[in-house]
């Protein structure tokens, strides 16, 4: 056994059974979050028409500002430590119980046998004093179930240990849960290694900062308002240029000078403004990317992946297999271009959840979902293959989807296009006859789009796994284990039912799939074979 589990040992041994207090570096944790929960915006409604007042007040008497100030951080600084004298926990070798709250108490009294995840957070003030803010999330919560914000490492550490080391054991005891991999050291994971599966460079961050769709999206709004803009921009220069000559006219020097001069002076400074506006964005993007996923880290322990992660507040989430939902490789066209993929891990969600709440579950993107980033596709495959041992996500062979796809959505788009035409024709006539030509070109570019979504989509069912592609100029791929399926639906249109065509639905706990334009016979067989195996074999879904 190792330093590290040793000092976990012995402190754990120490401390079991008495309430304890938190360390002191907790108080800024509580002012932080005492500020952050101040400045919400729920809050900021009923703030402000006091701020209001108080700036009233404060106008009319300057001398008030300093004693104001000095009562706000006197309330925060009561109202901190109120918080921190009133929190208890105690840790005992199968429970965590937490007491806290200064006017509604509050008594947690947590089994290990509920909890789920362990998660690890350390906040940037953390560092010096190597303490380490812990959150347990049971199966059924509306939130983290509990939130110990201020523990030493050791005592960290020791805790996940005995909450994996129960789980084990619960594992090893249900004769129905899936076997562990070769590598498994049984209930005792304090002996089982890490396996590290992945790594992220400053480059593959910068990579995924690049790819992101959002930045490109944004460019695109910024390009389209320069192009309505650039035809009224010469002349506006120009006024300008004729009004600082009006102005300093007296100047020899500004006399030499022509109003296309100083024109085209003004337009070349607006263009390099815009050129480094351009330039910024991207890189406000690839600096978030490198903040939340600096020194990125995916290992294996047992059946349990461990993502670490973060420049100034390092995270530690930890999921267990069985508990995965689905797989998706993602490739938008940046990233087809630059021969990289995203890997999401899907993790059930519970519906009752409030959004911010999963969000704080996740890392990017998707609330439920776990992000590992900028990959090559070798190694998404290879990552997807050893959630999902026997899926094989980027090899299967896709069916295509009927062509009544195109025939559908472009029907819907030309009643939608030909309702504005007739809407602006009301209106004018001459502005009908002028925007015609617009309104055919952007009905043959959505035509177009959707052309290229059902090239893109399709879809497969293969060795207990079911398998769906979509995308228009990126490309999806989603995979989910047909057993951890919860609700299946078949949905038909009129014009479907005459084709003999379906969508088909497949819902899990952390999401779901569609597929469209199948046979509706196919759907019917498929939807068959996964309630028989689902019923026939009654698999754990996590």
């Amino acid at each position: 056994m190792d330093n590290a589990a040793e000092n976990a040992a012995h402190s754990a041994a120490d401390t079991a059974g008495r309430w304890l207090r938190l360390a002191p570096i907790a108080l800024l944790y509580f002012s932080i979050a005492t500020l952050r929960a101040t400045l919400n915006t729920n809050n900021l409604v009923y703030l402000l028409p006091l701020l209001l007042l108080g700036w009233g007040a404060i106008a009319q008497n300057p001398q008030l500002w300093l004693p104001g100030i000095a009562v706000l951080l006197g309330l925060l600084v009561l109202t901190c430590w109120l918080q921190f004298l009133c929190y208890r926990y105690r840790l005992t070798p199968g429970r965590v119980e937490v007491r806290s709250g200064v006017i509604a108490r509050k008594h947690l009294d947590l089994p290990h046998e509920r909890i789920q995840d362990v998660r690890f957070i350390q906040p940037i003030y953390y560092r010096l004093t190597d303490h380490l803010c812990v959150e347990l999330d049971t199966a059924g919560s509306s939130g983290r179930e509990a939130r110990l914000v201020a523990l030493p490492r050791a005592r960290a550490e020791a805790l996940k240990q005995s909450v994996m080391k129960k789980a084990a054991a619960h594992a090893a005891a249900d004769s129905s849960s899936p076997p562990l991999k070769a590598d498994a050291a049984g209930p005792d994971t304090r002996s089982v290694s890490e396996i590290e599966l992945n790594t992220r460079t400053i480059g593959d961050l910068a990579i995924h900062g690049i790819s992101s769709n959002r930045i490109w999206v944004m460019l695109a709004v910024l390009g389209a308002a320069y192009g309505q803009a650039s035809s009224h921009l010469s002349d506006y220069m120009k006024s300008i240029a004729e009004a600082l000559i009006a102005r300093f006219t007296s100047l020899p020097e500004l006399d030499a000078l022509s109003v296309p001069a100083v024109t085209a002076v003004f337009v070349l400074m607006f263009l390099a403004a815009a050129a480094m506006m351009l330039l910024i964005l991207p890189l406000f993007s690839v600096l978030g990317s490198i903040i939340s996923y600096y020194d990125f880290r995916l290992t294996r322990a047992d059946d349990r992946y461990i993502r670490r992660s973060g420049l100034f507040t390092r995270q530690e989430v930890s999921v267990k297999r069985r508990r995965l939902q689905w797989v998706t490789i993602s490739r938008n066209w940046v990233n087809l271009l630059l021969g990289r993929a995203n890997l999401r891990f899907g993790q059930p969600v519970n519906p009752y959840q409030d959004y911010r709440a999963q969000q704080q579950q996740g890392i990017t993107g998707q609330a439920n979902s776990f992000l590992v980033p900028a990959l090559l596709p070798e190694q998404a495959d290879e990552l997807a293959e050893d959630a999902m041992p026997g899926g094989r996500l980027l090899h299967v062979d896709y069916r295509p989807i009927s062509k009544r796809y195109i025939l559908s959505y472009c029907r819907i788009w030309a009643v939608i296009f030909t309702l504005t035409a007739a809407g602006i024709r009301l209106f004018s006539a001459d502005l009908m006859m002028t925007l015609l030509p617009y309104i055919a070109a952007l009905f043959a570019f959505v035509c177009l789009l959707v052309v290229l979504a059902w090239r893109r989509h399709g879809y497969a069912v293969e060795g207990g796994f079911a398998y769906v592609r979509r995308g228009v100029f990126g490309v999806e791929y989603d995979c989910l284990p047909i057993h951890k399926v919860q609700n299946i639906r078949i949905e038909q249109s009129f014009l479907q039912r005459l084709r003999g065509l379906c969508n088909l639905r497949l819902h899990q706990a952390g999401g779901g799939v569609i597929m469209q334009f199948i046979p509706v016979r196919f759907g019917r067989e498929l939807a068959d074979r996964i309630l028989y195996d689902i019923e026939a074999h009654k698999r754990p879904w996590m």
